[in-house]
């Protein structure tokens, strides 16, 4: 028996789109339209509906047809652009995290090497300011490592330094004609 049999009685007719991986059993119940629309290998359906008519049915089976298309074109274009992209950054530029709970943490980390879609990063010693109680604003280090080398996927919105830190190019001015990351505010509990 079939996972989806639970969900479908014997005798149900199958549609499938030939445009995607979506399958449509219809039949009857009292005399009532019914259809069960499932995609890929799901063994639940997507919708299980009566419908007032058979007419109703059809156009709900149609727009659930065209719902996936349209879905796998996006993921097919996700995927496309996903092996597309190369890293914008370069060795030398600095790269900065800002996380926490209920506090603000900052690291800094430069890019040492970029290989294809990986990057070499190196997290740098920072010099923090207090500003006020636990609170302050810290700029990195350049050359100052911290910690071994460590190598990370770079994908367009940042790259994942663990769980919870995504490091973004940092903001940089222009000081006497000389490229300087803005420092930044941190926050603590002491």
């Amino acid at each position: 028996m079939s996972p989806r049999a639970r969900f479908t009685p014997a005798g149900a007719v199958k549609v499938s789109d030939k445009l995607s991986d979506a399958v449509a059993f219809v039949y009857e119940r009292r005399g009532r339209p019914i259809a069960c629309v499932y995609v890929g290998n799901q063994s639940k359906p997507v919708s299980a509906y009566s419908y007032r008519s058979a007419l109703d049915r059809e156009r709900s089976i149609r727009a659930a047809f065209e719902a996936r298309r349209a879905a796998m074109a996006v993921k097919r274009q996700r995927q496309e652009e996903r092996k597309a992209y190369r890293p914008a950054c370069k060795p030398g530029d600095v790269l900065g995290t800002c996380w926490g709970y209920e506090q603000t943490n900052r690291e800094f980390f430069e890019v040492i090497e970029v290989k294809g879609k990986f990057v070499i990063l190196r997290e740098l010693a920072q010099e923090r300011i207090d500003t006020g109680w636990s609170q302050g604003k810290a700029v990195p280090l350049p050359g100052s490592y911290v910690g071994e080398p460590i190598r990370r996927l770079a994908q367009p919105h940042g790259i994942r330094i663990d769980s919870c830190r995504l490091a973004t190019p940092a903001a940089v001015e222009d000081v006497a004609g000389v490229k300087v990351v803005k420092p930044v505010g941190w926050s603590s509990y002491a």
